[in-house]
């Protein structure tokens, strides 16, 4: 094709929209607005992660359509349950997909137990507290809140910090504070910062000496540090512990 040929059949910059045809004039010099086809790239995330999903549901005997139905059911039940597999397995996802129902009346399980905290942003923050059981879910629920007796604010503690809805962890948190920050009431300082316990890094927990171990929160009303007492009169009772009274000295034969 000729120099004169495509000049007579290039658009010109202020064309015809339908032509299908840009210069830079259509950019840079033309007062038109360009329609530029624009990639959704949360939609495209999002199929990838169902895709994720709805094959780890094959693996574990879940249809495809109850997946992707329950899914779509979840999100549209709060949207801070749109699956994201950043912060819980798609093996997960889809056994929490099984059963919509049973996801419903884990929200409302965690709305009695923490009435004063936003459900959205626990299940956010940590969705696999959903596949716990109702019962065992109002069991940790009772013990938690006799820890956390002494604080003002225990449902907006555990709303910023859900991993503290299981005993053993919550254990472990306050010990380790009571131990980093060297205070004997940890559950002040954390009710004063709920977000204390996310400024320490998983690394420094596991490379600490005592990690793993955890009190036995079953036994106690409050925290007391470790000293896990009975129950007793009105003063706390005895420490289920006694130190050992010293050995007195026996005659030796002569």
């Amino acid at each position: 094709m000729s120099t004169g040929a495509a000049a007579t059949t290039a658009p010109l910059p202020n064309g015809d929209d339908n032509d299908g045809r840009y210069t830079l004039g259509h950019y840079y010099g033309s007062t038109k607005k360009v329609k530029v086809p624009e990639l959704d790239h949360n939609a495209r995330r999002r199929q990838r992660v169902i895709a994720e999903i709805v094959e780890a549901g094959r693996r574990l005997g879940i249809k495809e359509d109850v997946i992707r139905t329950n899914l779509d059911k979840m999100e549209a039940l709060l949207p801070e349950l749109t699956p994201d597999v950043n912060k819980m397995r798609a093996a997960e996802w889809a056994k929490l997909a099984r059963d919509v129902n049973q996801v419903a009346m884990m929200l409302v399980v965690i709305k009695t137990s923490y009435p004063g905290a936003n459900v959205g942003k626990i299940v956010s923050r940590a969705p696999k507290t959903l596949l716990q059981s109702p019962e065992q879910l109002q069991a940790d629920a009772a013990v938690v809140r006799k820890v956390l007796a002494g604080a003002p604010n225990a449902d907006a503690i555990i709303e910023e910090v859900p991993y503290l809805m299981s005993p053993p962890a919550l254990a472990q948190s306050l010990s380790n504070v009571s131990r980093w920050y060297n205070t004997k009431d940890p559950v002040a300082m954390i009710s004063k910062n709920p977000k204390l316990l996310l400024n320490v890094e998983e690394a420094d927990l596991e490379a600490d000496p005592l990690y793993g171990l955890s009190l036995n929160l079953s036994t106690i009303d409050t925290w007391d540090f470790g000293l896990q007492k009975v129950g007793g009169d009105g003063d706390g009772g005895e420490a289920a512990t006694a130190a050992p009274a010293p050995a007195q000295p026996q005659p030796q034969p002569a």
